[in-house]
């Protein structure tokens, strides 16, 4: 395996996040299963997701901030209230994407796992989890931290077909 280069990114082109070129698509639509290391780097790009908890036997899911830990634990700033009382030892689902109406195309990424309060907790594990920044849009202090421990981490992403050249197919 060749070392990279600093500043490069080794992804093939259509990993990357925003548009890929025509030259790099597949000749059809197609869904790529995305390893656990591509869905972490991907999900490392995004700042809003959702959280989904379990509230009264039913599913609940919320729009959240979040930052992603060197060890793939995602960090959501919160408050008191069903996130944290539903989320708070207990398993939960994460889910963050991107979509491309106009060509039909995006990537999805979903983090599996148990969650914890580590707002107070004093192990270094949660003291290196309370020095991550979580730029919260909501208002207010958003003064909890809820991190989720990713038991489970996939991805796929649904790469368009490319644009067809100028002409073809157009019968003259």
């Amino acid at each position: 395996m060749r070392p990279e280069r600093p500043g490069r990114d080794p992804s093939p082109a259509w990993l990357r996040p925003g548009r890929a070129e025509a030259s790099d698509l597949p000749a059809a639509p197609s869904l790529v299963e995305l390893s656990r290391r591509q869905s972490l780097r991907l999900l490392g790009t995004r700042r809003v997701g959702r959280l989904a908890v379990v509230a009264g036997g039913r599913p609940d899911i919320f729009p959240v901030n979040y930052s992603v830990a060197d060890d793939g634990s995602v960090l959501v700033r919160t408050d008191p209230g069903t996130k944290l009382s539903e989320g708070s030892q207990w398993w939960v689902a994460f889910e963050v994407d991107e979509t491309e109406e106009a060509d039909r195309s995006g990537w999805s990424v979903v983090v599996k796992g148990l969650a914890f309060d580590v707002t107070r907790t004093l192990d270094p594990r949660s003291r290196r989890l309370q020095r991550l920044s979580v730029d919260s849009w909501a208002p207010g202090p958003r003064a909890r931290l809820l991190a989720i421990t990713p038991e489970v981490v996939t991805g796929r992403r649904l790469l368009p077909r490319p644009p067809a050249p100028a002409g073809a197919g157009s019968g003259s």
